[in-house]
């Protein structure tokens, strides 16, 4: 039988801060209803942790190596839906066609999408933004 200490979600959480990992017993329960947090079991209707379980899970979680990908947008970057980039270029009163920015996303004239799924395409905001300066510039004549 094992002998280690079972910890409520409040104790985890202080556990964890204490460890050099704050977190909130919130926190916790957040992690615990999408399956990403770490492991416990059920007694009564609460949760109990073992300490050995969170400082596990706490160490895999900052070992993790997130790579960064210029196709993966800036979290501060908005994403424009082809609809919402055919109404940033054309004005909201009177829009481009949804082809046409399909059109001149294939040309060159606005940077491509970022290909979320199968069959979404984004389009980040500071790029269309910088399109349309690109395209308000005059271009000199030779």
């Amino acid at each position: 039988m094992n002998k280690e200490k079972f910890l409520t979600r409040e104790e985890a959480a202080g556990v964890l801060s204490e460890a050099g990992y704050p977190t909130t017993k919130e926190a916790l329960a957040t992690l615990a209803h999408k399956g990403t947090g770490p492991r416990y079991s059920v007694y009564m209707r609460k949760a109990l942790y073992r300490p050995s379980d969170l400082i596990t899970w706490a160490e895999r979680q900052r070992t993790q190596v997130k790579l960064v990908s210029p196709l993966v947008p800036d979290k501060h970057d908005t994403l424009l839906t082809v609809k919402e980039v055919a109404a940033f270029f054309g004005g909201p009163a009177k829009p481009l066609t949804v082809g046409t920015i399909w059109k001149w996303s294939h040309t060159g004239k606005i940077p491509p999408p970022i290909k979320l799924g199968r069959n979404i395409a984004r389009w980040r905001l500071s790029d269309c933004q910088e399109a349309l300066e690109a395209m308000m510039t005059p271009t000199p004549k030779k």
